[in-house]
């Protein structure tokens, strides 16, 4: 998946007009992971799931190694409206490591990005890249791209 092409086509999504006045894109990019070996085994099959907001969980696809890249976006069209606002300003992204077992899975790590950083404006641009470690029984390292896409005001 090319993750410039997919931001291009959501750009081009907003500015044809398909959102309202108060609608927004919140996009939400797993690129990869470092997981130490006392973990797991370097063939071991890895995914992750994203949790935010009301809307329903997202998984990765497998990957396998101890340097999974996950590649995977995953696009959520908000309403902003008060509700919205407090729970970026005061809730996080929830986010788990989880390692393919047969049938099932087991929970290698879990943890939370606080999203107020979306509510902050940048001269850069809206984009903030967040190298986030998730501590559980050890050092778990996902490269997570945040991106609140910026909306002009409507044309009158």
């Amino acid at each position: 998946m090319d993750l410039l092409n997919e931001e291009d086509n959501l750009l081009q999504e907003v500015s044809n007009g398909d959102f309202g006045p108060d609608e927004n894109l919140i996009e939400v990019y797993i690129v990869d992971a470092e997981i130490s070996e006392t973990t797991v085994s370097s063939d071991a099959s890895t995914f992750i799931i994203v949790d935010f907001f009301d809307y329903e969980s997202q998984a990765t696809t497998l990957t396998s190694g101890l340097y999974p890249r996950y590649d995977f976006a995953t696009t959520y069209k908000v309403t902003v409206d008060d509700f919205f606002l407090r729970f970026l300003a005061t809730d996080s992204l929830s986010i788990e490591l989880n390692k393919a077992q047969n049938a099932d899975y087991a929970l290698l790590a879990r943890g939370t990005i606080t999203l107020s950083q979306l509510l902050e404006v940048s001269e850069r641009s809206e984009r903030a890249l967040r190298k986030t470690r998730i501590r559980a029984t050890t050092k778990l390292t996902i490269n997570i791209i945040l991106n609140s896409l910026p909306r002009s005001p409507p044309k009158p």
